[in-house]
């Protein structure tokens, strides 16, 4: 069981779909995800390579209704220290698995 009452509720959210878009975000990025499209922007890449990444499970990434984010970490650990430092991540993130 979850004991993370902001989980709990975005969970709620999501199902019945009354979350305020710019909520969404600063909920997810509190999770430490950030939109598909600010991380593409970011590192240089298109936002359909962001996706084939999540598909193929270098990168983790959630869909909540039409949006994509991705787990910022996920993509320092697959791309290496420049991509932590692009995302704005602390040192040493590109080392967590």
């Amino acid at each position: 069981m979850c004991d993370d009452v902001d989980y709990v509720m975005l969970c709620m959210e999501r199902k019945v779909g009354n979350m305020l878009p710019g909520k969404m975000t600063e909920t997810m990025r509190s999770r430490g995800y950030i939109p598909a499209s600010e991380a593409a922007g970011r590192i240089g890449v298109t936002v359909y390579s962001l996706y084939r990444w999540i598909e193929a499970g270098k990168v983790e990434g959630e869909r909540v209704g039409s949006h994509w984010y991705v787990k910022a970490d996920s993509i320092a650990a697959c791309l290496g220290p420049h991509a932590a430092e692009l995302l704005g991540l602390p040192s040493g993130s590109a080392a967590k698995p």
